[in-house]
C-alpha cells in the first residue's frame, strides 16, 4: 500500500557534473558528418575529393589550352606542320603557351568565377571571405602561378633538367594536401581559395575548403 505521506515528486534535475553516460543526450542534427579539413595526410582523407577535383580541373584546362595553342600555332606558322615526321617548333612556343594560359585563366575566372575545368568538376574560385574574387586578385594569382611555372621551364631549358616543371607542379599539389585550408602557393599570394559548388538541382549548400 502506498504511503499517503509520500508525494509525487519530479525527478531531480541532472547536474552538469553528472557522468555523461547517465545523461540523455540528443542525437546530433548536423547533416554534414564529414570532419573538417585538417592539415597533413590525416586531413587529406576527409576531403580528398576536392584535391582530386583541383588536379583534374587543372589537367582539363591545360589540355584545352594546349589544343588552342596548337590550332593558333599552326594557323600563324609558329608550328610548321609541313615536316610531318618532325614538326618544326618555335623555341619560344612554351612562353606563348604560358602567356595564353594566364590570360585564359584570368579572363574566364574573372567573368564566371571558374575556368572550364573547374566548372566541369564543380569548383569555384572565391575571395578569402567567400565572396567573388576581384579581377585584379585573379590576375595576380594567375601571374604568380605562371611565374613559378615559367621560371621552372626556363631553368629546365637552361640546365637540361626537363623534370623541373613537373616537380614544381608536384610541390603545388603537396601544399594543397598539407594545408588545412587547401590553398596552394598561388592562392596565398592574394588569399583566394577554391570551394566545391553544389549541383544546381541539389539543395546541398556550397562546401568551402
Amino acid at each position: 500500500m502506498r504511503d499517503p505521506t509520500e508525494r509525487d515528486r519530479e525527478p531531480p534535475s541532472e547536474s552538469p557534473d553528472d557522468p555523461q553516460d547517465k545523461r540523455d543526450w540528443p542525437e546530433p542534427a548536423d547533416s554534414d558528418d564529414r570532419p573538417p579539413a585538417t592539415g597533413g595526410l590525416g586531413g587529406f582523407a576527409a576531403d580528398s575529393g576536392l584535391v582530386y577535383r583541383r588536379v583534374g580541373a587543372y589537367v582539363i584546362d591545360s589540355v584545352l589550352v594546349g589544343l588552342a595553342v596548337v590550332v593558333l600555332g599552326v594557323a600563324t606558322g609558329v608550328i610548321n606542320m609541313d615536316l610531318i615526321d618532325s614538326p618544326a617548333l618555335d623555341p619560344s612556343l612554351w612562353l606563348w603557351t604560358l602567356v595564353f594560359e594566364v590570360l585564359y585563366r584570368w579572363s574566364v575566372q574573372a567573368a564566371f568565377g571558374a575556368t572550364l575545368g573547374k566548372m566541369a568538376l564543380g569548383l569555384r574560385l572565391v575571395a578569402a571571405d567567400g565572396g567573388p574574387a576581384g579581377p585584379l586578385h585573379i590576375l595576380t594569382r594567375e601571374i604568380s602561378l605562371g611565374a613559378m611555372l615559367g621560371a621552372a621551364q626556363y631553368v629546365a631549358q637552361s640546365t637540361g633538367f626537363a623534370l623541373l616543371p613537373a616537380l614544381v607542379q608536384v610541390v603545388l599539389v603537396y601544399v594543397v594536401i598539407h594545408r588545412p585550408d587547401r590553398r596552394s602557393l598561388h592562392d596565398l599570394t592574394v588569399q583566394t581559395r577554391v570551394i566545391r559548388v553544389a549541383p544546381r538541382d541539389s539543395d546541398t549548400p556550397i562546401r568551402p575548403v
